[in-house]
């Protein structure tokens, strides 16, 4: 069931890097209110739906967290509007993939095999090859 919500959230990801280029606007921040508030409702919905219950208060310190994915938000969408290319400025925000790795690692003592250690190597080779290149 976990690979079907990650390629849902994939999914959302691709959406939300083509989304500035698609529907451009005058003022960059509205749709932050939009999304938050349809989030907000499909939050509670699911939660109703798959838990039962309408809010956790369990899970407030996880959501004070989340708060940075909207500084996550408002970083891209000023990076797309000031000139920024969806290619790097994609790249340079998915390098927070390395960065949950070695929070992983060093907070969580989570283990990583030799295959999966070459991987991030050649990840980074390519961001690397790929930011080097943007022209």
């Amino acid at each position: 069931m976990w690979i079907f919500w990650a390629l849902v959230a994939m999914l959302g990801s691709t959406i939300w890097y083509v989304g500035p280029k698609l529907f451009t606007s005058t003022n960059p921040f509205s749709p932050i209110v939009i999304s938050s508030m349809g989030a907000m409702i499909i939050g509670l919905v699911c939660s109703k739906i798959f838990y039962k219950t309408w809010f956790d208060t369990a899970s407030v310190p996880l959501g004070l967290i989340y708060i940075f994915t909207f500084l996550a938000t408002v970083g891209y969408i000023m990076a797309i509007n000031t000139g920024g290319k969806i290619g790097p400025v994609a790249v340079i925000v998915e390098l927070s993939v390395i960065l949950a790795t070695l929070v992983a690692l060093f907070l969580f003592r989570e283990q990583l095999n030799l295959i999966q250690v070459i991987g991030i190597l050649l990840t980074m080779i390519g961001i690397g090859l790929v930011l080097y290149f943007k022209k």
